[in-house]
């Protein structure tokens, strides 16, 4: 054979060879975002050994460990289905590993040493759980945890059933938590889940269905979560707590929680059904059924973001909303009654009788709300609320809509209400009233704000119930055919930029009344 037929044969092989690689397995290498039993998610890069390393090669010579080496993400992210050969269940978010594919397939895992992801806040190591970790009954630290069909019970004081923390993973289904014991700090508990029946922390998951978590002792909450980017996915629960300052659900300092079809009751007082406390915790439930009977123990308390759809039950002695300094409540769909001296109550830390410094919200949409005190339906203590209500029905007893100690935005979208909007001294109120919107009543008749406005669209109403003071009058009817007067008298300030159509006129309004200048 000639030199050239040998070098022809020569570069055949090595064509068949890169063929039969090409046509086998392959491996790349990355760092786990979602795995399940099925399917893994990872973000791509590239790693380097630690015997690669100098550096990383002395530092494990000193500690006589073995060195981690180092990943460097691409900014890709690639999923991939596992063999099912492979068992996941040791393997958790933030492993680098090493795959082995055909086509996309994972035939082989192989974990290596590098740097696990922090949290970009202290929760990583929170000081506040460091008792817990160590007298919770199931304690999921840094791995992931299977604990379906289980029963839990601890009657220890400051004990968790079950605390998951330093980015751990729970998956949960059919399971029973109970919890005794009493808190002996009552801010650990409220703040940072101290003696809760199951408390998610420093950036870890709690995955969790048709189960049932009960607790009778004092400060023993039934779901917490806490941290950045602590999440808890709850399904099918029946929550039930007995002692006081034992809420349904609460999240704090960057915590949230997602649950669905949930049966929550709690007896306590300071024991709402849903709350989302401290340093902005958010709380999500749809589908649920909610019964608070102590004192101080609202549906919702909000510091934090609580949004509630298809929500059903009610408070015997508390209000149906209490919104605290910045937080956030938005019902949709809901059905919710409760009592206590207003139908919701905003309040605030901040100094000052005007409360502009703490900013609340409020949105109700498509909702039923009910309150069986003589008080008002909205209740402003101090802080600011900014409301809208769309087409939601409100049943309370009382004379006043509103009674405003600090600042109330008020926005009707195809709304009635019914009631006077009562001033205190030094406070504001503000309305709005668009797309139909029928509001019955009167606007500070002892003159006592600070400011009061009136907006109107020319399809809205004002029915007025008594003599009325606003320093601001905005209307798309320039003729005020939508104020019926009933024979009282606004008061306007003529000085005010927003009264300049009036001219400081005095305007006869249907009905017998007027619109006329202050003295």
């Amino acid at each position: 054979m000639g030199r050239f037929n040998r070098f022809t044969v020569l570069l055949s092989l090595l064509a068949v060879i890169a063929l039969l690689t090409s046509c086998g397995s392959s491996q790349v290498y990355g760092k786990i975002k979602k795995i399940s039993k099925s399917k893994i998610t990872i973000e791509t890069g590239s790693y380097t050994p630690a015997s690669d390393s100098k550096k990383n090669a002395a530092k494990a010579a000193e500690s006589d460990k073995s060195a981690e080496g180092s990943f460097q993400a691409d900014g890709g992210f690639a999923d991939y289905s596992l063999s099912a050969d492979i068992d996941s269940s040791d393997l958790s978010e933030g492993t680098c590993v090493k795959l082995t594919l055909e086509e996309d397939t994972v035939m082989a895992i192989e974990t290596l040493l590098c740097p696990k992801p922090k949290t970009a806040s202290s929760q990583e190591t929170d000081p506040h759980l460091a008792e817990a970790k160590q007298s919770a009954l199931l304690l999921v630290d840094d791995k992931k945890t299977d604990a379906s069909g289980k029963k839990y019970n601890t009657h220890k004081a400051n004990a968790n059933t079950i605390l998951v923390g330093n980015r751990g993973s729970l998956e949960m289904s059919g399971s029973a938590l109970t919890k005794t014991g009493d808190t002996t700090n009552g801010a650990k508990s409220r703040l940072h889940g101290l003696n809760a029946v199951l408390i998610a922390s420093e950036g870890s998951s709690a995955s969790i269905d048709n189960t049932t978590l009960t607790s009778g002792g004092t400060g023993a909450n039934g779901l917490f979560s806490t941290g950045k980017d602590t999440t808890i996915t709850a399904n099918d629960l029946k929550i039930q707590t007995s002692g006081n300052s034992s809420g349904g659900l609460d999240a704090t300092y960057g915590g949230s929680i997602h649950a669905e079809g949930l049966d929550i009751t709690t007896k306590g007082t300071d024991s709402p059904a849903i709350a989302a406390d401290e340093q902005q915790g958010t709380v999500k439930v749809t589908n649920t059924a909610v019964n608070s009977d102590g004192e101080n123990s609202p549906c919702v308390r909000a510091e934090g973001n609580v949004k509630a759809m298809w929500v059903k039950g009610g408070a015997s002695k508390s209000p149906i909303a209490v919104i605290e300094n910045n937080g956030r409540v938005t019902l949709d769909s809901c059905i919710l009654r409760g009592s206590g001296e207003s139908g919701i109550l905003c309040r605030a830390s901040g100094t000052g009788t005007s409360g502009e410094n703490e900013k609340c919200s409020l949105n109700v949409v498509d909702s039923q709300l009910t309150t069986t005190c003589n008080g008002p339906m909205i209740a402003v203590d101090s802080g600011s609320l900014s409301a809208v209500m769309e087409n939601t029905t409100c049943y309370y007893s009382g004379q006043a809509f509103a009674k405003v100690t600090g600042s109330l935005i008020l926005k009707g979208i195809d709304q009635v209400f019914k009631g006077s909007i009562l001033c205190k001294p030094g406070s504001s109120a503000r309305l709005r009233l668009t797309k139909g919107t029928l509001f019955e009543g009167a606007v500070d008749q002892e003159n006592a704000a600070k400011f009061t406005s009136m907006t109107m669209n020319a399809d809205s109403t004002w029915n007025v119930t008594g003599d009325s003071y606003v320093d601001s009058l905005k209307n798309k009817d320039k003729q005020c055919r939508n104020i019926k007067s009933n024979g009282h008298t606004i008061y306007y300030d003529p000085g005010h930029k927003d009264n300049a159509w009036l001219k400081g006129k005095v305007l006869s309004l249907s009905g017998g009344g007027k619109l006329a200048p202050v003295n």
